[in-house]
């Protein structure tokens, strides 16, 4: 059973390799458009960002962790000013302390969402985003495997504003992510620009999040609690069931655009600044294929 799961996974991963962001800020409003995204995001730890931010601490010799992200969606315009969004999340988690080797894989959370393109001018947009996400299994803290998710209900929404200068389209948005669970309430945001240069495309972003209401005291017990916890399952990194964490990284990408019905973009990205969170690289990659509906045309 368990070597069918990891190939079904392999599989999944193979046929998303020429797949990044799921329906990001340039994310278009079409009528009758479905769009279908898959997903992959491969994660590497290198250490964390220490408590007061100054630097990063290595993970302990022999340590390591990684995550394996596969995102599955599906997207739809009903006008051009109206987009409903729904997609399903799976990862594949390998950690070691030095000594034992520990990997989870699983089917981890749905994810709901609606965004309205409120203003459309000759040079600028703005987009409102909403949505939920639900897990389908919370971190169970008696296991024994690696964590490969958060485990916790998420709803949030943002604001993005977008803006077209000929070949040169700059972006930025903010917004607020409460999660259940003891978890801090988190401020997302992102400031980006992608370069047009006939069907492709070149982007760079810094994107990332900030604690902005913390659930506990940062010298509390519990704090120690989820450092011991991190240590012995995930090698010491803080990906996850992390304390008030803050993290930004730098994002660069290349995005082919074929005829709107196709697209595929590839990218890389590295932690740049954070306090209690992971530091370090991911390679990304998304596959679009798009639908319009075709309606019948009625007859005189």
């Amino acid at each position: 059973m368990a070597k069918s799961v990891k190939s079904y996974f392999l599989a999944m991963l193979i046929l998303s390799s020429l797949s990044a962001k799921a329906w990001d800020e340039l994310r278009g409003y079409e009528n009758d458009l479905w769009d279908i995204e898959v997903r992959s995001q491969q994660f590497t730890a290198t250490g964390n960002y220490n408590h007061d931010g100054t630097g990063t601490n290595n993970l302990v010799s022999g340590a390591s962790y990684s995550l394996t992200n596969l995102d599955f969606g599906l997207r739809w315009t009903p006008s051009l000013r109206w987009g409903i969004y729904t997609q399903a999340n799976a990862s594949i988690a390998n950690s070691s302390d030095g000594k034992v080797t520990r990997n989870n894989s699983s089917l981890n959370n749905a994810k709901v969402g609606l965004d309205y393109l409120f203003y459309s001018g000759d040079r600028a947009e703005w987009i409102m985003d909403f949505f939920g996400l639900f897990p389908f299994k919370r971190i169970d803290t008696k296991d024994n495997t690696a964590t490969n998710q958060e485990g916790v209900i998420e709803a949030g929404g943002r604001v993005i504003g977008r803006w077209s200068f000929n070949h040169v389209i700059p972006f930025a948005s903010i917004g607020l992510t409460y999660r259940d669970g003891g978890r801090s309430t988190l401020m997302p945001i992102s400031l980006g620009s992608e370069f047009v240069f006939g069907s492709s495309a070149l982007g760079v972003s810094l994107t990332g999040f900030n604690s902005v209401l913390h659930y506990d005291d940062d010298t509390g017990s519990r704090r120690y609690d989820h450092e011991i916890f991190n240590l012995q399952k995930n090698g010491g990194a803080y990906k996850f069931y992390a304390v008030n964490p803050n993290y930004l990284e730098t994002q660069a990408w290349y995005r082919y655009d074929g005829g709107g019905m196709f697209g595929f973009q590839l990218g890389y990205g590295i932690g740049v600044l954070g306090q209690d969170y992971a530091a370090g690289w991911n390679v990304f990659a998304a596959l679009n294929l798009r639908f319009r509906e075709d309606k019948p045309t009625k007859m005189p």
